[in-house]
């Protein structure tokens, strides 16, 4: 069995969607990271549940938070994580490979099982129904080609956040035996 890893880069500074990892024979971009939102979404603000869309998910997911807002903001995103690989994958998992900035905290939730459709939202302060939310990794378990799986990310940003530009970087990581 051979290990494929990959990650995607969220946020500020970042010039470009880096995707890298120990890939094997495999190519890193075989998992790609996509909208939700609807087919056509090309916004990550109305990606908040919904089919899938065709557009890459964007470096930021989230707007800044501005240090003058006096209440905490829980707010959220999903993505899709799909399989464009040859490769079926066992032990799949999704996971935050690091929070590069200060100011929020992220946790990741499934919203469903592989192939399902998330819930679309009415807004990106909604809660996201049946989702839990943990900052330890995600077992999806057996991932074939062509699968993909919505993931919601839950961002908490406490009130008078004084590093408004570091609100929305993370980078988000995917594993999985071949």
């Amino acid at each position: 069995m051979n290990i494929f890893e990959t990650f995607a880069v969220f946020g500020q500074g970042v010039y470009g969607k880096l995707i890298y990892g120990k890939a094997g024979s495999i190519s890193p971009a075989a998992v790609s990271f996509v909208l939700s939102g609807g087919t056509s979404n090309q916004f990550s603000e109305a990606s908040i549940g919904g089919e899938k869309s065709f557009e890459i998910a964007p470096i930021t997911l989230f707007p800044d938070i501005l240090s003058s807002v006096r209440d905490d903001i829980v707010d959220y995103r999903c993505i899709y994580i799909q399989n464009e690989s040859l490769a079926e994958f066992t032990s799949f998992e999704i996971f935050i490979q690091d929070k590069t900035g200060e100011g929020s905290e992220i946790e990741l939730g499934l919203g469903g099982n592989v192939n399902d459709t998330a819930f679309l939202l009415s807004n990106d302060l909604s809660i996201p129904p049946g989702v839990n939310f943990y900052v330890s990794p995600l077992l999806v378990g057996d991932f074939n080609v062509g699968d993909y799986i919505p993931l919601w990310i839950q961002r908490t940003t406490p009130r008078n956040n004084v590093f408004e530009s570091q609100s929305n970087n993370l980078i988000i990581g995917v594993r999985g035996l071949y």
